[in-house]
């Protein structure tokens, strides 16, 4: 940042001679800012994170429309995406790439982003082998997915997935596709999902918390769970089951409130689930 003082000349100017500290260029710094208008470090959210030092950091992304043509890769745990909010949009025309894709990078967080996949994208978040990591506070649509968890040969545990806006995908919102033990997922609202709203096919002590979902074609909450709590959730107006859990034991379903769904709820097998304190109409 340049420092003037009265009839001063700059002190410390904002060049491309140095690739650390006052440089517009900050190879190896742990804050990196991405902006269109030329104040920031790079215009380029890849280039960004590459930027990052091996042990992570902070990618600050400014406000603008941010189209995309390859996905972005996070690679190294410990690195933080922030945005603005709304206004920081990350858009693609180009059918069937994941827009941010998380591999072996624990401890990710992407927070106060818009996604949009144009109808064409696979997964607007894609987390593989990522454990610990936090999506909060976003705004995704128009993909197969807002938020897919895949577990190739490794785990992908202890997310949370936490007051977000999402709607309008081809499959599920939220599909935890395979691992996703203790998996936080709070406070999102989930709008026309082309399968479930939120889908969990194998995990354990879960906590899904005061989520909306509404109009998705088939069941609202799908799970094999066990140990889970579900409880506080709107499930309104979607094709099946508000809830449909096929398997799993141990868990609590209390406090939902189950409406306009074809069937409130279903429960295939299981022991020791507790059901209590539900509204359905």
């Amino acid at each position: 940042m340049a420092i003037r003082g009265l009839n001063f000349e700059n002190i410390f100017p904002h060049s491309r001679e140095f690739d650390q500290g006052g440089g517009s260029e900050r190879t190896g710094q742990a804050t990196v800012v991405v902006s269109q208008d030329g104040t920031g470090d790079t215009d380029s959210i890849q280039e960004g994170i590459n930027m990052l030092p091996s042990d992570g950091g902070v990618v600050f992304i400014k406000e603008g429309t941010y189209i995309i043509t390859e996905q972005i890769n996070i690679t190294k745990s410990n690195v933080a995406i922030q945005g603005t909010g709304y206004g920081t949009k990350i858009e693609t025309n180009t059918a069937g790439i994941k827009l941010i894709k998380c591999v072996g990078a624990d401890y990710t967080t992407i927070r106060d982003i818009q996604v949009d996949g144009n109808n064409v994208s696979a997964a607007a978040i894609w987390l593989e082998n990522s454990s610990n990591c936090i999506i909060e506070g976003c705004f995704i649509h128009n993909a197969n997915n807002a938020v897919y968890q895949w577990e190739n040969a490794g785990n992908s545990n202890d997310n949370t997935i936490l007051n977000n806006k999402l709607d309008t995908f081809t499959v599920s919102a939220i599909e935890l596709n395979l691992g996703g033990d203790r998996s936080i997922i709070v406070g999102n609202s989930i709008t026309g999902a082309g399968n479930y709203g939120i889908s969990i096919a194998a995990a354990n002590y879960c906590s899904i918390i005061g989520n909306n979902i509404t109009n998705s074609t088939n069941s609202g909450i799908l799970g094999a769970i066990g140990y889970t709590t579900i409880t506080g959730n709107v499930c309104d107006g979607n094709g099946t089951y508000g809830i449909e859990i096929d398997a799993g034991d141990k868990n609590i379903i209390s406090s939902n409130s189950l409406y306009n769904n074809t069937t409130a709820a279903y429960l295939d097998s299981g022991t020791n689930t507790q059901i209590g304190h539900n509204v359905t109409a």
